[in-house]
């Protein structure tokens, strides 16, 4: 028998455990990206045949729009990424296989990015706006 679901009404960006699961998710997805990195080096058939057997790609696609769900951009009164989550996703960026040579951004590889510029943009926002509160009571 199947895990049953639990509804949970909250938005998954208002999530407690947003932090912990948008960092976890980013992890995965880097090692799916090196688990498929590391099948292409070993592979000695021309073809791969080995290698794209475990279909790292394909997973790794769709954390990328997990990523996006949990995402507090655009969503009024949701809290902005945390230092730590910035840097997590910043690593999947700069991994995004359509940023290699001769490829291209794929649909979820360019809606991650939008999201990410905006979430950057409001961290950095939410950042001045702290300091500028700590330069005010001083």
């Amino acid at each position: 028998m199947g895990k049953k679901r639990v509804k949970d009404d909250a938005l998954a960006c208002e999530r407690p455990d947003r932090s912990a699961e948008t960092i976890s998710l980013s992890v995965k997805y880097m090692q799916l990206i090196g688990a498929h990195d590391g099948g292409f080096l070993a592979d000695p058939t021309d073809d791969c045949e080995f290698a794209s057997a475990g279909h790292h790609l394909g997973k790794a696609h769709k954390l990328l729009s997990k990523l996006v769900g949990l995402s507090p951009h655009g969503v009024g009164g949701a809290s902005p990424l945390s230092q730590e989550e910035v840097r997590a996703k910043v690593a999947v960026a700069r991994a995004l296989y359509g940023f290699r040579r001769g490829e291209e951004l794929d649909d979820d590889e360019r809606m991650f990015l939008r999201f990410l510029l905006g979430e950057v943009a409001d961290f950095f926002n939410a950042a001045q706006q702290v300091s500028q509160r700590g330069k005010a009571s001083t």
